[in-house]
């Protein structure tokens, strides 16, 4: 069986998202066992609290009530440290990684920026841009678009290797734009009327892109 592109990226965020919230568990748990050495006297109970209570609550009952003593006294100072630093930084990726998946299926206009190392995608109210060092997936969102805006729609892109293709549909029109190596127009909408318009990106083994849709 043939997953889909879309599909296909959209399972790898989720993932991604599972594995960074596992890890972050994880390491909640080894920081919460170091400090409670050092702060409490069952550092095995009050790693189990914080693990199971859910809703980040028994990680507050444990900073509120469960650190009755001051100060490390051993090297699980740095251990500490150092896992409160990963913790935070999973953090991130989760928070990052769950609006990556929600704008990716929700096809609405949020104005979040996603990145990763090898990409990164902006959208705005006004425009639609996306760079990467190499693609081979399907980017959706959709649109309401104005007569003066469908007017003013500009595709400026270019990539160095594979293929690149702008589908734009709306009821039962639809144009399929091939804006492979150097692209720089406006397209003509005139078929189109205001309203909802899908716009979806796809990209065939491409490498070194950068697309610029504007349509104000």
């Amino acid at each position: 069986m043939i997953i889909p592109p879309a599909v296909a990226s959209l399972l790898m965020r989720i993932l991604l998202l599972l594995i960074s919230t596992l890890c972050f568990f994880i390491f909640l748990g080894l920081w919460t066992y170091y400090d409670a050495q050092e702060r409490t006297d069952n550092p095995k109970l009050w790693t189990l609290i914080v693990l199971a209570v859910p809703s980040f609550l028994g990680l507050i009952i444990y900073l509120l009530v469960g650190r009755d003593k001051d100060g490390y006294s051993s090297g699980r100072f740095y251990k500490a440290v150092i896992t409160f630093a990963v913790c935070a930084g999973l953090s991130l990726v989760m928070v990052v990684g769950s609006a990556v998946s929600l704008a990716s299926t929700s096809g609405e206009n949020l104005p979040i920026l996603a990145g990763s190392l090898l990409s990164m995608e902006n959208n705005l109210s006004s425009s639609w841009t996306r760079s990467f060092r190499t693609s081979n997936e399907e980017r959706s969102r959709n649109l309401k678009l104005n007569a003066v805006e469908i007017a003013a729609f500009h595709v400026n892109s270019s990539n160095t290797d594979g293929m690149m293709f702008l589908h734009i549909t709306q009821e039962s029109n639809e144009i399929l734009i091939d804006i492979s190596g150097q692209f720089n127009a406006g397209v003509d909408l005139s078929d189109f009327h205001p309203g909802s318009i899908k716009l979806t990106l796809i990209t065939q083994q491409a490498k070194n892109g950068n697309i610029i849709i504007t349509w104000r």
